[in-house]
């Protein structure tokens, strides 16, 4: 809503109301109903307006999937945002989502827009929703998994993953050696 001199949401004033503005149709898939171009002002998370947002380039990235996994993305011509705010030092040129947890740029990988320490984006691939890997490391969420050989590695389910050797919990730690790691199967 609006007076003559400010924009509000809900009953919060969340902008100065500029002498001319207009909402601007969101581009992409739409499905994060919470971002809202304000030309003249920038774009609305909510309440939240999206520091340095440019209101005439912002795209919603967020995935059709959006409900479920709870993170909206979008990209205008200078950054990339997760939900509130900027993602640090991304490149929204390069930047591509793998699902809702996991996205990556040319030169960074992020979960859920916080950046994964020491990820090869150029490598970085997301297995399911929780398990990540790179040329170097296995991640689960954005913690690596210590001992985990990314080469053979892959996720039974949500809390597990194995590798050639060894079965891993959510925590990174290795279970018992099993006899026959290959035809372990996820009974979720």
């Amino acid at each position: 809503s609006q007076d003559a001199k400010h924009l509000f949401t809900y009953d919060k004033t969340v902008a100065p109301r500029p002498q001319h503005y207009k909402y601007l149709p969101l581009q992409g898939t739409k499905n994060c109903r919470a971002y809202r171009v304000v030309d003249g002002v920038g774009v609305f998370q909510g309440v939240y307006l999206l520091s340095g947002s440019d209101a005439r380039t912002f795209v919603d990235l967020t995935l059709a999937d959006y409900p479920k996994v709870g993170t909206c993305y979008g990209k205008d011509k200078n950054q990339i945002y997760a939900n509130f705010g900027p993602i640090a030092g991304g490149d929204p040129k390069t930047f591509t989502i793998l699902n809702g947890d996991y996205t990556k740029d040319a030169n960074h990988a992020y979960r859920l827009g916080g950046l994964i320490q020491g990820a090869d984006a150029g490598t970085f691939v997301a297995l399911g929703e929780y398990w990540a890997k790179d040329k170097n490391y296995v991640y689960h969420w954005d913690k690596v998994i210590s001992g985990a050989d990314p080469a053979t590695f892959g996720a039974l389910d949500d809390d597990h993953g194995k590798d050639a050797n060894y079965v891993f919990d959510p925590f990174g730690t290795a279970m018992s050696q099993i006899a026959d790691v290959a035809s372990l199967i996820s009974l979720n």
